[in-house]
């Protein structure tokens, strides 16, 4: 019997976001089989815990309250061996996860795959100008660079075009039957009593790349929420306390709800009139998948990495609008919400283009790739 291929996974951490999800569902539909799986987190956020699957137990940087970074000398010790009993480096996300990957690689001389989410451009500015450094220095030890969007490698190769020959581009993983069965589970009460038209729902990390406040903005002009829809903001972050302080600036106290975050947003999802993405720039937008997977129109802001654009495809499957412009936003709503036969196509355009995403589909591509990386690395060693 051929022996499993042994993959170690780096990533940051497993905190309730989108390309942590995507990655639990990546090993979730990983073919066990073949490949076995030792995963290192860079701090303890463990609250996608639960969706990783049995038998795969991550390790984690920091345990409890004592502090132990991944990138200190001691873990990064702990990594090298770690990759010496490996095959192949798997960073599971942009940024620090692959300058350690590519560090424990060069040491261990294993081959190195990274996993880029988001417009590396952004996360540059963002975070600082030692990321730029790191990443000229570490990025080209990778042997090769998912990223998951045709805008995000564009992104990727106008910063960097000496990777060019190191990008590919696979689509992320969309658990769909996970996703249909968990929408199935009772909703919180407040979402039980939902008005009979349903309501306006969004759902993200309440940060500025999210594009709420442009949200709300589209919510004051909407006529649609002057008559009476409700606006759902599912979510948790730092940009919290400016947004309730807009939504009592803009007028639509009673008109507003931000619940905060919920393991399961889907019930919620499945009860929507329309689902809204609004971020200001969008790697993918697996929010909007999973809207669409289950049946709910959508409107998105055309962002600058094009996320959501590559998810409609050439199909009618919701309303794409011109990023940064909350009035035509609100537009796009009304008419979603007024037009019952454009929400009929966008529903039904919408679920079919999202069977395209399907996890075990995805994960099958992402077995193609780590073997042919695997595969081009031993070549050059014989």
């Amino acid at each position: 019997m051929t022996r499993k291929l042994r993959l170690l996974c780096i990533g940051r951490d497993l905190s309730p976001a989108g390309a942590e999800r995507v990655q639990a569902a990546l090993f979730r539909h990983l073919d066990r089989s073949r490949f076995s799986v030792d995963l290192h987190y860079m701090s303890d956020g463990d609250d996608l815990l639960d969706e990783m699957p049995a038998g795969l137990v991550p390790r984690f940087g920091r345990v409890g309250r004592v502090p132990c970074k991944l990138a200190g000398a001691r873990t990064l010790h702990r990594l090298v061996r770690a990759a010496r009993r490996s095959d192949l480096i798997f960073a599971t996300q942009e940024g620090s996860p692959v300058y350690l990957a590519a560090i424990a690689g060069a040491v261990a001389r294993k081959p190195v795959v990274g996993w880029i989410h988001g417009p590396w451009s952004r996360l540059r500015k963002q975070a600082g100008g030692w990321h730029a450094l790191a990443a000229r220095i570490l990025y080209p030890r990778a042997s090769r660079l998912v990223c998951v969007s045709e805008g995000v490698r564009r992104d990727l190769e106008s910063e960097s075009p000496s990777l060019a020959d190191r990008l590919a581009v696979l689509p992320n993983p969309l658990d769909i039957e996970r996703i249909r069965t968990q929408s199935l589970e009772p909703a919180p009460p407040w979402a039980a009593n939902f008005p009979d038209e349903g309501a306006i729902v969004a759902c993200g990390r309440l940060v500025p790349d999210k594009g709420f406040d442009l949200l709300l903005r589209a919510v004051a002009k909407s006529a649609s929420c002057r008559r009476g829809t409700r606006l759902v903001v599912l979510g948790e972050g730092p940009e919290r306390a400016r947004l309730e302080s807009l939504v009592i600036e803009l007028g639509l106290r009673g008109r507003v709800s931000l619940p905060g975050h919920l393991a399961n947003p889907y019930p919620v999802f499945r009860r929507a009139a329309v689902f809204v993405l609004s971020s200001r720039v969008e790697g993918v937008g697996m929010v909007l998948l999973e809207a669409m997977t289950l049946s709910v129109p959508v409107v998105a802001f055309d962002s600058d990495a094009g996320g959501p654009r590559e998810i409609f495809g050439a199909q009618d499957c919701g309303q794409l609008v011109e990023a940064g412009d909350p009035g035509r936003l609100a537009d796009a709503i009304d008419r979603m919400l007024g037009d019952r036969a454009l929400a009929a196509r966008c529903r039904d355009w919408g679920e079919r283009r999202a069977r395209k995403f399907d996890a075990e589909r995805a994960a099958r591509r992402f077995e193609t790739l780590f073997q042919s990386v695997l595969d081009a690395a031993r070549s050059r060693r014989s």
